[in-house]
């Protein structure tokens, strides 16, 4: 019997009177690429419309704030945060990363009956973040803008020159 491996990864296994295709059994799988959560969230809600309960939070706005909470966890942890908060407000949210005693704070507006898009860093649709003393100072600095793929890392450069700053003065 004569043996062919073709480009497309069959092999031809070649008989008298019969020609057989079959895959390999001996390769690899290659496994491809794992999401991070941050990136699978933002994958399956950007542009999504919330369901808009109108007096009260939906239930879909609830699940949204739960699985962003998860998600940006996740992110903020490779970004080298300590910890990261989320409080869901009506129809809006709000939270602080923190590292090492420091915080920056962060908001963001659910655009009812819209679509939601988690990726323009602007002030109409972006992710507001600016510096702040604790966890109660919602007056902080200067107002910066994001999209969420890279509020933590833009927040963690925010405290860097915040502790720059200081270190010079």
């Amino acid at each position: 019997m004569a043996q062919l491996t073709l480009f497309d990864g069959f092999v031809d296994i070649a008989a008298p009177e019969i020609l057989v295709r079959k895959k390999p059994t001996d390769r690899k799988k290659i496994n491809p690429v794992k999401k991070s959560k941050l990136a699978a969230f933002i994958e399956k809600n950007n542009g999504r419309v919330i369901e808009d309960a109108i007096t009260v939070q939906s239930e879909d706005f609830k699940s949204y704030c739960k699985a962003l909470r998860t998600a940006l966890r996740a992110d903020a942890k490779e970004k080298g945060w300590d910890n990261v908060s989320l409080k869901p407000g009506h129809y809006d949210m709000y939270g602080f990363f923190e590292k090492n005693g420091q915080y920056i704070y962060w908001s963001f507006t659910i655009r009812r009956q819209l679509n939601t898009y988690l990726d323009k860093p602007n002030s109409m649709q972006g992710f507001l973040y600016r510096t702040a003393e604790n966890e109660r100072d919602f007056r902080g600095g200067i107002n910066h803008y994001t999209d969420l793929e890279h509020l933590s890392a833009d927040a963690m450069k925010l405290l860097e020159q915040k502790s720059l700053r200081s270190k010079v003065a």
